[in-house]
């Protein structure tokens, strides 16, 4: 099966696996990403370096920020978003 790239960037909308829901997933926009310089650290990279842009198929820690349902801002880390290569 051919794999195809699952680019994010700031201000797109993706779909982030809620913890503790049984995986419910809700569809969010982004508005921040960072990548963690600190692994074992940061897991987050709350203190690491803003990107633009990610590819969700490279493993590298980090998160996003988004505005939830309910107006709260939130963050999730890069493995709770759906990459549309998962089967």
């Amino acid at each position: 099966l051919k794999r195809c790239i699952m680019i994010i960037r700031v201000n797109d909308k993706v779909q982030v696996r809620v913890p503790g829901s049984g995986g419910r997933l809700i569809e969010v926009t982004i508005t921040k990403m960072q990548v963690t310089t600190h692994p074992d650290l940061d897991p987050a990279g709350r203190m690491g370096k803003s990107i633009e842009k990610f590819d969700l198929d490279v493993d590298w820690s980090g998160s996003i920020d988004f505005i939830d349902e309910d107006g709260n801002p939130r963050w999730a880390y890069f493995h709770q978003i759906k990459n549309d290569n998962e089967g």
